[in-house]
């Protein structure tokens, strides 16, 4: 989207005149920044988290006792029996791939649930950037973080565009979605394969 747009700019600033290229105005925003301090993408987070934190403490706690199984076949009691050793191995090679799937249901329920709720904002949030870049005159509103070497200051508009979000949102948030629709990713996942 980014060389769409850089392509079109080029575009405008090569074949117009100067009065013509006088008008186009470029506006920057930071989305990750709207991302952790919109209302949408503040409602995401806690949206999800209400949706997954009470699973996602179980498996945490299932993979520190997993973890705990592990460390006890690597250095086994001096008396253990080769038979006894071999049935807590088996042991722990059962629950460790139960778990495995568990996380893996976990992640794809997950990042649907991410999906859906991302989805549901996205015309939403494209209707607000119109309004807002109409208001403002801004031709092209790209995202500061697409590889931009060098902008003026003047050019970005993060604080704009997320008080603009911000009071949208109160005002009127996406119909299908009981303000409850997010406009950021939620957290990545966590370094055992689950979600945080």
């Amino acid at each position: 989207m980014w060389k769409v747009c850089i392509a079109a700019v080029a575009v405008c600033l090569l074949t117009a005149n100067a009065a013509l290229a006088a008008e186009t105005k470029i506006g920057i925003v930071d989305m990750r920044e709207i991302g952790m301090n919109s209302e949408p993408g503040k409602k995401l987070r806690a949206t999800m988290e209400s949706k997954f934190k009470a699973e996602n403490d179980k498996l945490d706690k299932q993979d520190q006792e997993l973890q705990k199984m592990r460390n006890a076949l690597k250095s086994p009691p001096a008396n253990q029996t080769r038979e006894a050793f071999e049935q807590k191995r088996t042991e722990y090679i059962r629950k460790q791939q139960e778990f495995d799937q568990r996380v893996q249901d976990f992640r794809n329920r997950f990042e649907k649930e991410q999906l859906q709720l991302t989805n549901e904002v996205r015309d939403w949030m494209a209707a607000v950037a119109k309004d807002f870049s109409a208001k403002k005159g801004i031709t092209f509103l790209v995202e500061a973080n697409m590889g931009i070497l060098y902008a003026d200051d003047a050019l970005v508009v993060t604080k704009e565009f997320l008080d603009e979000i911000n009071r949208r949102w109160k005002e009127n948030p996406p119909a299908s979605t009981p303000a409850s629709a997010p406009a950021a990713p939620a957290a990545a996942p966590a370094a055992g394969g689950k979600k945080k």
